[in-house]
């Protein structure tokens, strides 16, 4: 306990080269700084406890940090700025978002474009096929969109394979699904009494959820518990412990059996804009569960792939979608890049097509089976390595000395423990 203090205490020293500067800044957000424990208090609810942030800090390698261009590291840049912070953040839980302005703030312009652009993945292709049928869809009359649609939509009279024409059949059932509310008289986007399950029911769940039908995961719908954040909140947990409940998505994509989660969706009623507060909490619920996620995805690989996997979400607010795709490029970040919003209309119309929507869940399906195969290549090469089957069953010398000399597997800092709430006395 006394080696957990002094460590705190350096990192004190590290981070807090003036006190008044923190005092300054404490004072400017009406909040008292307690810099012995490194935490906020006082009367503002949610406050963060910085013990955690400064556990996973002194956890990590020095060595093993993300050191840019520059000579600074990313994860110390994102210590010293997250410990003034006394409301939650991405930060906190060391993800940094391609849109977080006052994440960018605190790095250079060469220094955030290198984060963008280091070791990043290529966006999986829409087949041609898919894009042809697609493109054929995107007219501005309800009439000849119903004709196109019934039409065959595989060439050469060919019988249908499931195998090698499920998007195709996917693409014509969302679009056939949606000319029932095109041909609607009202425009359900300017119906202010649609609820968010009505846009579950009846947009999303005819445009998102058909697109997984044909794979070997599962989109979970209905407030599911996510079990990777489960088991981050119940890590330590004893028998005399209550189980604590994980964070619940509108959405999780998953394979039930192997506890292994890909991705989440977060869903709302309406549509606030990039600012709005329903959009930045789901923004940061979301960013958590996937940090969660691909945290457990990399415990079940080697190193050399866990650079490469990615876990996606998808945030709805009303009747439009952003894609939020997260990696580990580097170091102990996990980074968040997003996608760009776009809107199911309520009137069919080419200057806002479908097309975007539906192209943005076939990639997003691509994505995941990508990464799938990478994990499932990786047990293979495991399973097929009988120099690893040795090592196993021998503790020989030279099998030991191979075992220290192999990279160790990546190990993530923990996702920040959302901050409770005081209850208010009577």
């Amino acid at each position: 306990m006394q080696e957990k203090q002094s460590n705190r205490k350096n990192v004190n020293l590290r981070s807090c080269s003036n006190e008044k500067d923190i005092e300054n800044t404490t004072n400017k957000k009406a909040k008292i700084f307690d810099s012995t424990f490194d935490i906020y208090v006082g009367s503002n609810e949610g406050s963060c406890d910085m013990l955690e942030l400064d556990e996973s800090y002194l956890a990590m390698n020095p060595e093993k940090m993300w050191k840019l261009k520059t000579g600074r590291k990313v994860e110390d840049i994102i210590y010293q700025h997250a410990k003034t912070l006394y409301k939650e953040s991405c930060l906190h839980s060391f993800i940094i978002n391609d849109v977080d302005k006052d994440a960018k703030a605190i790095f250079s312009d060469e220094e955030w474009e290198e984060i963008f652009s280091t070791n990043v993945q290529k966006k999986p292709k829409v087949e041609t096929l898919s894009l042809e049928l697609i493109k054929k869809y995107t007219l501005d009359n309800v009439k000849d969109l119903r004709k196109s649609l019934l039409q065959p939509f595989i060439q050469n009279e060919e019988e249908f394979n499931r195998e090698l024409h499920y998007d195709l059949d996917y693409i014509n059932y969302a679009y056939r699904g949606m000319l029932f509310l095109w041909e609607a008289e009202n425009n359900f986007t300017s119906d202010q009494s649609k609820l968010e399950g009505w846009f579950q029911s009846d947009v999303w769940s005819r445009i998102i959820d058909p697109a997984f039908h044909n794979t070997t995961f599962e989109l979970l719908r209905g407030e599911s518990m996510s079990f990777a954040s489960s088991d981050r909140k119940n890590d330590g947990r004893t028998a005399f412990d209550r189980k604590k409940i994980g964070k619940k998505g509108d959405g999780i994509f998953r394979i039930t059996a192997d506890r292994m989660e890909l991705g989440a969706i977060e869903s709302g009623r309406e549509w606030e804009g990039l600012y709005g507060t329903k959009y930045l909490k789901d923004s940061l619920k979301l960013n958590k569960m996937l940090k969660d996620m691909i945290t457990n995805l990399i415990s079940e690989c080697s190193f050399n792939t866990s650079r490469q996997l990615q876990v996606i979400g998808i945030l709805n607010g009303g009747n439009r979608l952003q894609m939020i795709e997260m990696d580990t490029p580097k170091g102990y970040i996990s980074r968040v890049k997003r996608g760009k919003i776009y809107e199911v209309t309520g009137r069919l119309t080419k200057s806002q097509p479908l097309a975007f929507v539906i192209k943005e869940i076939l990639r997003a399906k691509a994505t995941i089976v990508r990464t799938l195969n990478l994990l499932n290549n990786d047990k293979l090469n495991y399973l097929l390595d009988d120099d690893t089957d040795d090592d196993e069953c021998n503790n020989t010398k030279n099998s030991s000395e191979k075992s220290r000399s192999s990279t160790p597997p990546l190990t993530l800092p923990k996702t920040f423990s959302t901050p409770h709430k005081d209850k208010l006395k009577k």
